[in-house]
């Protein structure tokens, strides 16, 4: 609503303007097209340019009845970040037989990042591997819940790391095998571009951008399945494919810098914004 105010002002002084949805929430939009189409219609459709993050809300806006021109933006990582891919340190440490296989989930703490499915796929695999282990980095309002369900099921090496930032984020990336994020929904989830510049084997799901660009098996594994041993099995798959995974650590790496780099993304809006003043 206020940004809608923003927009409507901007257009009464005769100013050009350029939305951008930085995310994306289905359920918001049911209710959204329900409750308050008129309105969103009548200001944000004003809109002489609109972004958004993935091909999927392009068609979703559209589909809105919004007939302006629609581009896709991207969300952008810190270019200090990308440093860490470089050295060997930060190469993946892919699990050979015998050593640890170091599983990352590090998010918002809420049901709907997949953190419930990330515990039950670990404990699946687990009980195959007894080298894996699981770090949970984040705060959230389901933390409490999440750290209960590990108790009440004795499920074991689950480290809570808490909210992580600054170097103990780079740490965080830099002690994992691999990134494992069974979102329900997403815009552009930063974490998983995080973790690809760390050169990082993802496991995720098919949402939002992540289905634009995300290659199955050349940057880790994609699934469309939120059953805990689907998402067991995709970590397996990593797990006992460690050339693979070295492959994927470089093409990740080499991918996030090419395509996420904040001045990258920069020069990119910055055209954006040039479209809207033509």
């Amino acid at each position: 609503m206020r940004d809608g105010i923003f927009l409507i002002l901007a257009k009464l002084l005769g100013k050009r303007v350029l939305v951008f949805f930085h995310g994306w929430d289905v359920s918001f939009e049911r209710k959204l097209c329900h409750y308050f189409s008129g309105i969103f219609k009548w200001t944000y459709f004003q809109a002489d340019v609109v972004l958004v993050l993935a091909s999927e809300f392009s068609s979703r806006l559209i589909s809105m009845g919004y007939s302006g021109p629609v581009r896709i933006g991207s969300t952008a990582i810190d270019d200090v970040m990308l440093l860490g891919g470089d050295s060997e340190s930060c190469a993946l440490k892919c699990s050979r037989e015998g050593e640890q296989f170091r599983i990352l989930f590090l998010s918002r703490i809420v049901k709907k990042k997949g953190v419930f499915e990330a515990v039950d796929a670990y404990w699946t695999l687990k009980r195959r591997y007894p080298q894996v282990n699981l770090t949970i980095a984040g705060e959230g309002p389901d933390l409490g819940s999440v750290k209960a369900y590990v108790s009440d099921k004795s499920i074991s090496d689950v480290r809570f790391a808490g909210f992580v930032t600054g170097k103990l984020k780079v740490d965080a990336f830099r002690g994992a095998d691999v990134y494992l994020f069974p979102t329900y929904s997403e815009g552009m989830p930063l974490s998983v571009l995080e973790a690809m510049a760390y050169g990082l084997p993802v496991v995720t799901r098919p949402v939002g951008a992540l289905r634009d660009f995300f290659e199955d098996k050349k940057m880790g594994c994609i699934i469309e399945s939120l059953a805990p041993h689907d998402i067991a099995d995709a970590l397996e798959y990593l797990l006992s494919n460690p050339e693979l995974c070295l492959r994927v650590s470089k093409y990740n790496h080499a991918y996030a810098k090419q395509h996420f780099g904040a001045r990258g993304v920069a020069q990119k809006l910055s055209r954006h914004y040039e479209e809207v003043l033509l």
